[in-house]
């Protein structure tokens, strides 16, 4: 395995962990945390993205962690819109929690958005 490869997935791995933390502390309430958590989320994707590989979060639409996908889904709506609102909109149609309201909001402003841009 190569350098980058390496740097990749060990990316990846924190962009997982982050996810899921953000998920456990919008469970809790804490605010704080969750907040933190999506900062390394971010940064994360960020990195990927600086690295040519922001499409590695597509891997993860499927995690078996709501949080995760939710979190990749939203990441991916820029690149791979269709595929990330539908993930989207599985985690709206499933049960009720604080990941599928942030769910709700994400793809509301993002279909707003395309909408002011489609005009």
């Amino acid at each position: 395995m190569n350098t980058r490869t390496t740097e990749i997935q060990s990316i990846v791995s924190s962009y997982i962990d982050a996810a899921k933390s953000y998920g456990e502390a919008l469970k809790k309430g804490d605010h704080k945390s969750a907040n933190d958590a999506h900062s390394v989320i971010r940064s994360a994707f960020l990195k990927l993205s600086d690295l040519g590989s922001g499409e590695a979060v597509l891997s993860l639409l499927g995690d078996e962690n709501l949080a995760v996908r939710y979190s990749a889904a939203v990441d991916a709506l820029s690149f791979s819109s269709r595929e990330a609102e539908s993930v989207l909109e599985g985690v709206v149609s499933g049960p009720a929690s604080p990941i599928r309201l942030m769910a709700q909001i994400s793809l509301s402003e993002w279909r707003k958005h395309k909408q002011v841009k489609s005009q």
